[in-house]
């Protein structure tokens, strides 16, 4: 699973600043439930349409950047734990029991 992102690198003077986003599209009647949104997750067969470096024209790749909307992604309950940067581990994304 990959997600579809843009990186940039910028200059100014002697320090260059780097930047990246990760792209979202409109949730999926999975994720719908939980948010309106969603990162647009590429299948393996569309990564390298995604990454071809020749690729300038942006309605090539508009297509990719659609809601995942395949069988193989699953939801369930996590701690409200997740919601802070300052927990990290494991047991964030152990399935709540109930």
């Amino acid at each position: 699973m990959a997600f579809a992102g843009l990186w940039e690198r910028w200059h100014r003077g002697a320090e260059g600043i780097r930047s990246c986003t990760i792209l979202t599209t409109n949730a999926s009647d999975l994720v719908r439930p939980v948010h309106d949104r969603m990162p647009v997750i590429l299948p393996s067969d569309r990564v390298a349409a995604w990454l071809d470096p020749d690729v300038e024209d942006p309605a090539r790749v508009q297509p990719l950047l659609q809601p995942y909307d395949r069988d193989d992604l699953v939801t369930y309950r996590v701690s409200t734990a997740v919601n802070s940067a300052k927990h990290d581990g494991a047991k964030l994304v152990e399935p709540l029991q109930g």
